[in-house]
């Protein structure tokens, strides 16, 4: 019914040492692209926004956080695996956090 829009060397980008490909990398390319020339990825766009509004209620509505550190950063990383246990949860049936 439609035909996916990835170059040669796209793919490439998607395997592992070993040539394989990766679900992670291809689940990474699915996801949508943010910026001037759409280099910027939703878990890194998410964190921007999440800092952002981290510093504003802080800073003008004088919160703070329950586990908020001054300084501390949230990057992409942090983003990516709280979707993976977002997904894990829901394969296992909504069990705790903990639990997955």
């Amino acid at each position: 019914m439609f035909s996916v829009d990835i170059t040669p060397e796209e793919i490439e980008k998607l395997k592992d040492p070993s040539g394989d490909i990766r679900f992670h990398k291809v689940l990474q390319w699915c996801l949508p692209r943010f910026g001037e020339d759409d280099d910027q990825i939703l878990w890194d766009w998410q964190a921007e926004r999440m800092n952002n509004y981290m510093a504003y209620i802080v800073k003008d509505k004088e919160y703070k956080p329950r586990y908020y550190t001054h300084g501390v950063i949230i990057t992409g990383n942090p983003i990516c695996r709280f979707y993976g246990i977002m997904l894990g949860r829901s394969l296992c049936g909504g069990k705790a956090i903990n639990d997955v």
